[in-house]
């Protein structure tokens, strides 16, 4: 790092991991614990689901908060939210706790992630904002190649009070991680979740989401239909490539621009998607891991930054709203419309028709990059 270059703090990649871990705890273990309680599967789906949903619903008010409130204390809200959360899993009253803490939960998403955009953003500068978010990015994906693994096991062997014991000290763990940010609140006029000048790059970024979330659901299903076993080795693939991708094109996510790299990365993604509805054997599915991971690695930072970048500084908070909503809205959407698909046709055309949608998405990106360069001397 050359002298006078901004430096991103350890203590808050730290904190990111924490943060990730704690909620990637919860993805293999939550639905068997709810199982055993004697929920059904239209009950898991309504708990699994409200986190998603409170986040969305979440990031507006968060984005108007950060109009007036520096990043560091919704950060630490964040966190403080998925602590309440494990808090209300070990009441003992079925599931009415549960669903309050995925709820409360759900709000710290939206308030750490929003938070954690807007800071990179300033922090950074344009020189390295992509970096940065690549960065953020690689603390989920360490979290996620480990946490899960570490959830099953502590289910496992010391019950679901253990779990959420961890729970509890592993966000206390965040809280206190989270660095000193010294970063004035955004201000400018009131934030909004509908950024104008964001909307194109947004609407790509919604198409990645429904990609990501089509894969995550129906690559094992596609995988047990193939007559292959393991499915946990696509994910593997998968995380060996967007964490090899992050930490070797950090450096150069921000020359060249953002559009090269967004096409760059959408373009991986597609071609993964095209391959995952081709593959019968483990080649295939791990060839198509790799492109997913590659275009992730690239692609995904490189439009939020763009979405940051759409609009003035003093409007930044909501278009890192936007930003994050489009992806919630568009994962769960995406595994929604690959599941109606896949239930009338076949997992090969869900993940066809997946490709499709995040080519229409993409579009208007694209023309409005095709213009950009035929207007120029």
């Amino acid at each position: 790092m050359r002298t006078g270059e901004p430096a991103l703090p350890l203590r808050f990649l730290l904190s990111a991991v924490l943060f990730n871990a704690a909620g990637y705890v919860l993805l293999p273990t939550l639905p068997l614990i709810l199982h055993g309680r004697g929920s059904g599967p239209a009950q898991v789906g309504l708990v699994m689901g409200s986190f998603t949903a409170a986040a969305l619903l979440f990031r507006a008010p968060v984005a108007a908060l950060l109009t007036r409130t520096a990043p560091e204390p919704l950060l630490r809200w964040g966190q403080g939210a998925i602590l309440l959360g494990f808090a209300a899993y070990l009441v003992p009253a079925g599931l009415p706790p549960v669903l309050v803490g995925r709820v409360v939960q759900g709000i710290g998403l939206a308030a750490f992630n929003t938070s954690a955009y807007l800071y990179l953003a300033e922090l950074a500068g344009p020189g390295r904002r992509a970096e940065f978010v690549s960065l953020f990015g690689l603390a989920a994906n360490v979290a996620m190649g480990l946490a899960p693994a570490a959830g099953s096991l502590l289910l496992d062997h010391g019950g679901e009070v253990a779990l959420f014991a961890v729970g509890l000290v592993v966000s206390a763990a965040g809280i206190a991680t989270v660095p000193r940010t010294h970063l004035a609140p955004a201000g400018g006029a009131v934030a909004r979740l509908w950024e104008p000048d964001a909307w194109r790059p947004t609407a790509a970024m919604l198409g990645f989401a429904t990609a990501y979330g089509t894969v995550m659901v129906f690559v094992p299903l596609a995988v047990a239909g193939a007559g292959l076993s393991q499915g946990w080795l696509f994910f593997s693939g998968y995380a060996v490539a967007v964490i090899t991708t992050r930490l070797t094109t950090r450096r150069v996510l921000d020359r060249g621009g953002r559009l090269p790299w967004a096409f760059g990365g959408s373009t991986a993604v597609i071609a993964a998607l095209a391959l995952l509805a081709l593959a019968r054997s483990w080649p295939t599915f791990l060839a198509a891991a790799f492109l997913f991971g590659s275009g992730v690695g690239t692609g995904h930072p490189s439009l939020l930054v763009y979405i940051l970048e759409s609009v003035p500084a003093q409007r930044r908070s909501g278009a890192a709203a936007m930003g994050a909503a489009a992806f919630d809205a568009g994962t769960a959407g995406g595994a929604a419309i690959a599941g109606a698909v896949a239930s009338h046709l076949s997992y090969a055309a869900a993940f066809g028709a997946s490709a499709a949608l995040f080519l229409v998405l993409l579009l208007p990106l694209g023309l409005k990059a095709a213009r950009t360069k035929s207007t120029r001397p």
